[in-house]
């Protein structure tokens, strides 16, 4: 960047004489608007003492910037007591500026006290060079100025001298054409504001307001999620009242945000409620997002369909609240059986019932809680959810039994359940003959020979002694291999 720059020192001269030095001024630099203004009683003071103050000053983008320079040639060393730095304006003949202060001479205003580090004591023989840049977007409104320049007011204390000795020393900047300015309110990622350039309040990630805005005017809000709603608030008011700001340049208008979403808890995940609400007891829980849901949020909170005795739940209403169940809350709300993350009742297709293994054999459509609870009865082995004693019939064979009177395949157990027989149902329960695995009751399955005499007919045991025939046990018949069994001849 082309800084435009101007020097002036005073110093002692030769002979206690002031004598000044100027930095040429270069053609497309600092525009000089006439001769820099002395104080002479500052130069009988300086003469005096052996104290020397320059200065330089440039307009560096939308700054005023410079180095001063301190000198204690005076053999003692000085006190620095009151030390000013004042931005000065001048304005043309006849205007007039409102609220602004008088500067260090006639017709000379003050827009800005500009802040510099000024040591305590200066040394004899020690110079001291401090740098200065001040922003002109923090000076007073000098609209209408033709000139502007930075003056530097030392007041120097002599403690070793008679009397304390006093020095107070001036030096100004020759004035120059002062910068056109875009200052604007900027709204700060911090929620603070100040008064920059655009460019400027970009850089530091602001958020300008506007032509002709300034903070004394400005209040920088943005949008803020406050117990369930969206209020336009400033940074500090939203944090301090526990809610939650959405960023520098929002507003409730134009977030598009309900400040409510999904809560994950212990029993499982809660839509439509605020972050709060979320975070406090009873649920005591973790907040998702604003405008999130149970369904958008399934790998952050797992919920599913949990079997409950022979019913599908997903949901459990507690006082008020409705939860998208968890498997925790499916076990230990319910004892249920969880049907697996991201399952539904509607999407599960499940009767939660199935077949059941028990003792004596195999019985249908049962909850996995009665299969273990049948009073009276050994507990059985739930086979699975929509299971079929058919389709698990390797993990639980049946068959066909035989009594005196009848063929069965199933048996009556505790208060009135029916289970297809096995083979212990059969034998060691009923006392009567099993027919084998995977057999079933065909018209003849249980009929054997019975004779009357030398007459052999296929009846059922029961019906043959009824009839006071002889029945010949279980398997046999009135024609194995053309041999009849009553009468030890072979039929023709």
């Amino acid at each position: 960047m082309v800084r435009q720059m101007i020097l002036f020192t005073l110093f002692l001269a030769p002979g206690g004489a002031l004598a000044q030095d100027s930095v040429p001024v270069y053609e497309g630099r600092l525009r000089k608007v006439g001769p820099a203004v002395m104080d002479s009683r500052t130069a009988l003071a300086v003469s005096a003492t052996g104290l020397s103050v320059s200065k330089t000053a440039f307009v560096d983008g939308q700054d005023v910037c410079g180095t001063i320079r301190i000198t204690n040639n005076s053999g003692s060393p000085a006190t620095i007591d009151d030390p000013r730095d004042l931005l000065e304006v001048h304005f043309p003949s006849g205007v007039s500026p409102a609220g602004l202060s008088p500067g260090s001479t006639p017709n000379w205003f003050i827009v800005a006290a500009v802040p510099v580090a000024f040591p305590g004591q200066v040394e004899a023989g020690q110079t001291v060079a401090l740098d200065y840049c001040f922003p002109l977007c923090s000076t007073a409104d000098y609209t209408g100025a033709n000139s502007m320049r930075n003056v530097v007011i030392i007041e120097f204390l002599f403690l070793t001298r008679p009397r304390q000795q006093v020095v107070v020393v001036t030096t100004r900047s020759d004035s120059f054409e002062p910068p056109t300015l875009d200052c604007q309110a900027c709204c700060l990622p911090d929620g603070s504001c100040t008064d920059t350039v655009p460019d400027d309040c970009a850089a530091a990630s602001g958020l300008a307001q506007g032509a002709a805005t300034d903070c004394a005017s400005t209040e920088c809000t943005q949008a803020c999620c406050l117990g369930g709603s969206c209020t336009d608030e400033t940074l500090s008011a939203c944090e301090a009242g526990g809610g939650a700001p959405l960023g520098l340049g929002t507003d409730c208008a134009t977030a598009n945000t309900t400040c409510r979403g999904a809560c994950c808890a212990g029993l499982g995940c809660v839509d439509d409620i605020s972050e709060d609400e979320c975070g406090d007891p009873p649920l005591e829980g973790t907040y998702l997002g604003n405008d999130s849901t149970c369904a958008s949020e399934l790998a952050a909170c797992p919920t599913g369909a949990c079997c409950v005795v022979a019913t599908c739940r997903d949901t459990l209403t507690v006082s008020g609240t409705t939860f998208n169940l968890s498997q925790l809350g499916c076990a230990s709300t319910f004892d249920g059986n969880y049907l697996g993350d991201g399952t539904t009742c509607a999407t599960a297709n499940t009767t939660c019932r199935g077949a059941c293994c028990r003792s004596e054999g195999c019985e249908e459509d049962v909850s996995e809680f009665d299969c273990a609870q049948v009073s009276g009865q050994a507990s059985g082995t739930f086979l699975g959810f929509d299971t079929t004693c058919a389709g698990e019939f390797s993990a639980c064979p049946t068959g066909a039994c035989c009594t005196s009177d009848t063929c069965r395949d199933d048996i009556l157990i505790g208060l009135g359940s029916s289970v297809l027989v096995n083979r212990f149902g059969c034998e060691d329960v009923l006392g009567e003959t099993y027919l084998g695995d995977g057999s079933t009751c065909a018209p003849d399955s249980c009929t054997e020979a019975c004779c009357f005499g030398t007459t052999c007919e296929e009846l059922l045991p029961g019906d043959c002694t009824a009839q006071g025939g002889d029945p010949q046990g279980p398997g046999t018949d009135c024609g194995i291999l053309g041999l009849n069994p009553c009468s030890g001849i072979i039929d023709p």
